[in-house]
């Protein structure tokens, strides 16, 4: 296999990284729409995943270093939690749409009004409108998830080295 050059294991870092935080978002957008998310643990769990999967990545690739892997796996946490609120929004263009291919009176009568889909900013709006806290809650729940087991799956080791006579090293491992 021909040697892979610094530039190409950034690259091959950072499209794993962000299309695992993608398809995360999108599971976690399905389990919640499933309705068995609970408030606080859901937020750490898709975290704490996101973060084992961009330190993973990192383990693969051997770069980048680990305070960016840290910072990158807290960006990609408040990433997801937008991704997931896109998912959303998508989700809803599409069941009205749907309203409108299949003749529904009032949504050809909204339609006949004027567009009434909402933009993805006024999807957030809303969002941040009805539950603030708990959206909140979810952004800081999932970035600093990511982010602290990243740090945690990135640090240095200490191993004891044995060597014949009995003699014993503790040296550093990264």
């Amino acid at each position: 296999m021909p040697a892979v050059n610094q530039a190409e294991r950034r690259l091959l870092w950072f499209v794993c990284s962000t299309l695992a935080a993608a398809a995360l978002a999108w599971v976690a957008f399905q389990v919640q729409q499933e309705g068995i998310a609970p408030v606080v643990l859901f937020p750490v769990l898709v975290g704490a995943l996101l973060g084992a999967a961009v330190a993973g990545v990192r383990q693969f690739t051997a770069l980048p270093g680990r305070g960016t892997t840290i910072v990158a796996a807290v960006v990609l946490g408040l990433l997801v939690v937008a991704a997931q609120d896109y998912i959303g929004h998508r989700q809803r263009l599409r069941l009205y749409s749907d309203e409108l291919r299949a003749g529904h009176p009032l949504a050809a009568a909204a339609a006949a009004e004027g567009d009434f889909r909402p933009t993805f900013v006024h999807h957030l709006q809303a969002r941040l409108r009805d539950r603030p806290v708990w959206w909140t809650l979810d952004f800081v729940f999932t970035a600093a998830a990511a982010g602290v087991v990243a740090a945690i799956a990135t640090r240095k080791q200490r191993v004891w080295q044995s060597y014949p006579g009995g003699d014993l090293e503790l040296r550093q491992e990264a």
